[in-house]
């Protein structure tokens, strides 16, 4: 089981507000290749990660294989804009553990 705490970056110098379940229900509906698209195994454990983000209430738990849905996901995602918190966001998935680090429990 892997934690990831859902946090909200509010606006700031400029930057919108940015909700990490809306950059995760994001990545996850992406093919692994967007060139190939999108193979039915991955969509039904795609499926899976964002019942859990529609479950999830502050803190995002996942079975591993979901987990490695989404981080597999997460590697393989390329961005349109610079923004340190989206760093934030991709090591949050990436380095998940069983538990949310202190600073980031909601």
């Amino acid at each position: 089981m892997k934690r990831i705490a859902l946090k909200v970056y509010e606006s700031s110098d400029g930057k919108p507000e940015l909700r990490t379940v809306e950059i995760l229900r994001h990545v996850t509906r992406q093919p692994l290749d967007k060139a190939k698209g999108i193979e039915i195994e991955e969509m039904r454990q795609s499926v899976k990660v964002l019942d859990a983000l529609d479950r999830a209430n502050g803190t995002l738990e996942l079975e591993d294989r979901e987990w490695e849905t989404l981080r597999d996901k997460m590697v393989a995602m390329t961005w349109g804009v610079v923004d340190a918190r989206l760093i934030e966001v991709y090591e949050s998935v990436t380095l998940a553990t069983d538990q949310v680090p202190l600073n980031d429990q909601v």
